[in-house]
């Protein structure tokens, strides 16, 4: 399995409560089935332990798993089964999938991740042609400055979206994920839902370096 993704997972799954949702997660991700039969046993998984909230970061995970048993990545996403994935999550996954993406393209160019990277050179999002990307992420643009305020401030940012909002949920861990990597610092999870914990932690186990 792919070190980021096995970490992120990990990172989700860390309770020892979990210990056994997690394990049996990673033989999932461990096995050599292909995607959409691991789509559904993962599926299976999240019906019987009630996990429903954070499936569609494991769809997220899945995704990028099968990007990255690829040996070609450019050519991945030309091929039969790429077709395949997208057409079975067409209404699937989340935009953590960006991160992930964004995230691997920085561990394999040795770059710094940071959030004016992510909008600006990797969704592009001041380019007419991606304009898709510029209303999803439209609220994180308008509150990207506030990366250099503080936690307090980014909370109250995100009380204040409206709930149809794209970002509703992921501004927070969002946010302060890059906060976090930008001021060096652990931050307080303690208002955090149970999707956002996973996003949170998912990002930050898929950017450990072990």
């Amino acid at each position: 399995m792919h070190k980021p993704i096995r970490n992120a997972l990990e990172s989700i799954f860390a309770g020892e409560r979990q210990l056994n949702v997690r394990a049996e997660v990673m033989i999932v991700f461990s096995s050599e089935d292909k995607f959409m039969d691991k789509l559904k046993r993962i599926d299976a998984i999240v019906e019987i332990h009630k996990i429903k909230s954070i499936s569609e970061i494991l769809v997220d995970l899945l995704i990028i798993d099968a990007i990255a048993r690829s040996t070609d990545r450019e050519a991945f996403f030309d091929s039969e089964e790429w077709l395949v994935i997208e057409e079975g999550t067409l209404d699937r996954g989340s935009e953590l999938l960006n991160m992930f993406l964004f995230l691997q393209e920085c561990k394999d160019d040795d770059i710094t991740a940071n959030l004016a990277t992510f909008l600006d050179d990797f969704l592009l999002v001041h380019e007419d042609e991606f304009q898709d990307e510029h209303r999803i992420y439209e609220d994180i643009i308008k509150h990207q400055d506030a990366i250099d305020t503080d936690e307090e401030a980014i909370l109250n940012i995100s009380k204040e979206l409206s709930n149809d909002s794209d970002m509703k949920e992921l501004f927070l861990p969002l946010m302060l994920y890059f906060y976090g990597l930008e001021h060096k610092t652990k931050i307080d999870l303690s208002t955090f839902t149970h999707y956002q914990l996973a996003a949170y932690a998912a990002l930050n186990g898929f950017t450990t370096i072990n």
